[in-house]
């Protein structure tokens, strides 16, 4: 398993050059973390400034983006995607 975080002492190879060094499985414990936070610090900057959200919709996840993601109908009598 190759564990390929950021900021670390190795370069970042791609899937298909560390499957090549034989690696089946790769791991990016922090890589959407920090684009997530990178992208709130800059939206807090933003609202800071104009006092609103709303030049920035344009680039939130919808409320129908995150019901595709989870697989989510808000009508359904039952979430399928929720198991016991």
């Amino acid at each position: 398993m190759a564990n390929m975080t950021e900021f670390g002492k190795s370069p970042l190879l791609s899937f298909k050059e560390l499957s090549d060094f034989g690696y089946k499985m790769v791991i990016f414990p922090q890589s959407a973390f920090r684009v997530s936070m990178k992208a709130s610090a800059e939206f807090l900057r933003a609202l800071k400034k104009s006092g609103t959200q709303k030049d920035l919709v344009n680039k939130m996840q919808t409320r129908q983006e995150l019901y595709d993601l989870l697989d989510y109908d808000p009508a359904a009598e039952e979430w399928k995607g929720f198991r016991d």
